[in-house]
């Protein structure tokens, strides 16, 4: 095994240790829901970082594809890539 495939085994492991633990929790609020009540302030950043990222866009409005952006016409000098 290559060092690369060493550290992506490492992470695999770490990711299915942590995957683990979150639905342990979760299953641990649902047998606790009648004394737990859950808050909206608390929960959406919880579930916001678990959430895909948005899209990449251009200035002009196009998806963004391998890191480059087409500009809609020939004399827009102003298109660049955003988040």
């Amino acid at each position: 095994m290559t060092p690369f495939e060493h550290v992506a085994a490492l992470f695999s492991f770490v990711y299915a240790l942590a995957l683990t633990h979150l639905l342990a929790r979760i299953a641990e609020l649902v047998v606790a829901r009648d004394r737990v009540r859950l808050s909206g302030e608390r929960t959406r950043p919880r579930v916001l970082v678990l959430a895909p990222s948005p899209k990449r866009s251009c200035i002009c409005g196009r998806e963004v594809r391998d890191d480059a952006c087409a500009p809609r016409f020939s004399e827009d000098t102003e298109c660049r890539v955003i988040r």
